[in-house]
């Protein structure tokens, strides 16, 4: 919930009740300290405390040890009220009901340890929130995992409204799940890696089944589950290190237990996500072998599956592939070659070949997997095999490679090497003919750097005719060969652009035009274009203002 949005959210007698107090003057005292506002509203009987605490302007979360059971009560309406209009840090004014504040930061070192305690176990019976904060922050790591699911979920639960969790809500919802991030981190840091893993997974066992009851547009969710996995990623790395081998075992059962949820059904990349983290237990013979089943397991699974069961099946053997390579050479070199219909294992042997020397094994690598790609993406074989060519000396063939290749979206480096690879007598037939091929090519054709690159002036301007709009940013390249064909293309773009503008935004975009123009054409050309568009549409009075500031 916003500030702004108050009324969006909250009940509306309570809202009326809490403007009420606060116009009232019922406010006390309200300071903020670290995104937190404290503040003390005068009740009907006694003060009660509230606290607020933000992120931005987006409210996270809300308390009042007032008896009321609503999500909002009167008292944190009238806070959210008065922090809306800006008052903070007010001085405390002396309370209707005689009762002297004492601040609690004085109160509690002069409190004996029994006391404390006492006064702790009666305040988590009567509200359940402070044991779960107090179990979250201070409880061992079993009870600290148990800990963090409640407050995680109780977050979530709070944010829900019929079942839903809106856009604005998910950063709310998302709270307990970032404390709990922090804490992990904070493990990681203090060198407790076992502890970062169990409270990841914690965030990620809950969070995840948030993708099938929310508004994510913004990505939050999936933020949070990437920010969780790098963790677990980066406390095995740490862990390897002091884990015993029963630790590693029960570590990477945790993990893999999670990844093979069901819940992970939908959500295959955060799947792949974890089940990437379980290979780096590899390095033990043992855990290999634990590791290999349950993948085995899962691609018989997804046998038959479509697309997103493809990515998950092929990255699992891109796994299982890691784990023979960590084992036996031998084996893993024959597991890479049966399976080249997975283009992530093609591409490895194309390298792998490259790297040892075996140009003409590359090349036949490629030419398998351009016809295999015939109507997909071709451009990862054809840059291998450019680059087998190369080494293996073969101008030729990088020439014919390079005509190809020039289309696509990395067209204006292979046109800069295609260039090399000409002797200079040849490269002016070679560019028309390419011009020519490029001029209605693919959407990715770098027709207009090239055209640029070679100062072909005539072809920037036979550009421009064809795209009007392109004389703002090209005029410069043609300024001093064609200064009258410039002139005719600018005006016929500009009073195109003006006979379709209809709205005061749109005259706007129209007047920015002159400013260009005024440099491809003149001060008295662009003055006398304004005057000649103030009469043509002399009944548009906001255009004809909008032309005046020309």
């Amino acid at each position: 919930m916003y500030l702004t949005d108050l009324e969006d959210f909250i009940n509306e007698t309570i809202l009326k009740r809490g403007k009420d107090y606060y116009k009232k003057g019922q406010i006390l005292k309200l300071r903020e300290a670290d995104g937190i506002h404290k503040a003390v509203v005068e009740g009907s009987s006694y003060p009660y405390r509230v606290s607020v605490k933000m992120a931005g302007d987006t409210v996270l979360e809300t308390y009042c040890d007032c008896p009321f059971d609503g999500v909002y009560c009167k008292h944190e309406a009238a806070v959210l009220f008065a922090m809306r209009d800006g008052m903070v840090e007010r001085e405390p004014v002396e309370s209707k009901s005689k009762r002297k504040e004492t601040a609690i930061e004085d109160l509690l070192p002069q409190m004996k340890k029994e006391d404390l305690v006492r006064v702790l176990i009666d305040l988590s019976d009567t509200y359940p929130e402070i044991e779960k904060k107090l179990l979250f922050e201070f409880a061992p790591i079993e009870d600290e995992v148990a800990a963090s699911k409640k407050m995680i979920r109780e977050y979530i639960r709070k944010a829900k409204e019929h079942g839903f969790i809106s856009y604005g809500r998910v950063d709310q919802a998302l709270y307990g799940a970032m404390l709990t991030i922090e804490k992990a981190r904070t493990k990681r840091d203090a060198g407790q890696p076992e502890s970062t893993v169990l409270l990841s997974l914690a965030v990620m066992s809950i969070v995840i089944e948030m993708l099938h009851y929310t508004d994510d547009s913004s990505g939050s969710i999936g933020d949070v589950l990437f920010t969780a996995v790098n963790l677990i990623d980066e406390a095995i790395e740490d862990g390897l290190e002091q884990w015993p081998e029963a630790k590693k075992k029960e570590l990477m059962k945790a993990i893999l237990k999670e990844a093979m949820h069901a819940r992970y059904d939908d959500w295959s990349d955060h799947r792949v996500d974890l089940l990437g983290a379980c290979v780096q237990f590899a390095d033990d013979p043992g855990l290999r072998k634990e590791l290999e089943k349950p993948l085995l397991k899962r691609l018989k699974e997804l046998d038959g599956e479509d697309y997103g069961g493809f990515y998950e099946k092929e990255s699992i053997m891109g796994f299982l592939l890691e784990l023979y390579e960590s084992a036996d050479l031998e084996e893993a070199e024959a597991f890479l070659k049966a399976n080249l219909s997975y283009p992530s294992f093609r591409e490895k042997a194309v390298n792998r070949c490259l790297e040892s020397g075996d140009y003409q094994q590359a090349i036949s690598l490629c030419e398998e997997g351009i016809h295999k790609e015939r109507h997909g993406n071709t451009g990862t074989w054809r840059k291998l095999e450019s680059q087998a060519y190369e080494l293996l000396g073969d101008r030729g063939k990088q020439k014919e490679l390079g005509r190809k290749m020039i289309s696509g979206q990395e067209g204006i480096q292979y046109y800069l090497k295609l260039k090399e690879l000409y002797d200079p007598e040849e490269w002016p037939a070679v560019l028309e003919e390419l011009l020519t091929e490029l001029h209605s090519s693919s959407p990715y054709s770098p027709y207009l750097e090239i055209i640029k690159i070679e100062n072909r002036k005539d072809k920037i301007l036979e550009y421009c005719r064809a795209s009007p709009s392109e004389i703002v940013g090209l005029h410069p390249y043609i300024q001093e060969e064609y200064p009258g064909k410039i002139s005719d293309i600018f005006t016929r773009f500009i009073r195109n652009e003006s006979s379709h503008a209809s709205n005061r935004s749109q005259y706007k975009k129209v007047t920015k035009l002159f400013e260009p123009y005024r440099k491809a054409c003149g001060e008295e050309s662009a003055r006398e274009l304004a005057e000649d568009l103030k009469k043509e549409y002399h009944y548009r009075p906001a255009m004809v203002e909008e032309l005046e500031k020309v």
